[in-house]
């Protein structure tokens, strides 16, 4: 089993900033600072600690549409692999199967190896379709400022505060 170092340094952040609420960019430089990556290492675990924070309103609803229980009764460390993964995937054009078996072999090495199953399965269902897809899934059954919130991953008060003093194609243009 090998396992990205960008990936795993990349969950490293993303794990310390859910579970003990540190701040993203304090831990990325520490992690990084200690660490050996290449640059391009370095980039990669940048961005995926970034677009997963930057996006988790969007990817959770993504997961929500595939997996078959509550986010909050995934194994917390699960979660974190899930969602970079499917970060990696819809913003970060990476190959499906780099996607789904990076994300395998690091949920493995970071104890949660039982889920390996089931994170593989739900990174097959969701590899399987375009970001576009995966939007307009997510988005199925929601309108107006909902499906806006879940679209740009912004909260729904940030849409309606905007919505106030912008007209709708100064609004869409600013969430992009």
């Amino acid at each position: 089993m090998k396992v990205s170092p960008a990936r795993r340094a990349a969950y490293d952040v993303l794990h310390e900033v859910g579970a003990q609420g540190a701040y993203a960019n304090l831990t990325l430089s520490q992690v990084l600072s200690g660490s050996d990556l290449s640059r391009a290492d370095r980039g990669l675990a940048t961005d995926l600690v970034y677009t997963t924070l930057r996006r988790q309103l969007t990817l959770d609803a993504v997961l929500d549409t595939v997996v078959t229980r509550p986010l909050d009764d995934v194994d917390p460390r699960v979660l974190d692999v899930l969602r970079m993964a499917v970060a990696e995937h819809m913003y970060l054009d990476k190959p499906a199967h780099a996607v789904v078996d990076s994300a395998v072999n690091l949920a493995q090495s970071v104890g949660a190896g039982s889920a390996r199953g089931f994170t593989n399965a739900i990174l097959r269902k969701i590899t399987a379709r375009s970001a576009e897809q995966l939007l307009a899934a997510a988005t199925k059954r929601m309108s107006g400022d909902a499906e806006l919130a879940v679209r740009y991953s912004h909260p729904e008060w940030i849409i309606r505060a905007f919505r106030d003093v912008l007209g709708p194609a100064e609004l869409t243009a600013l969430l992009e």
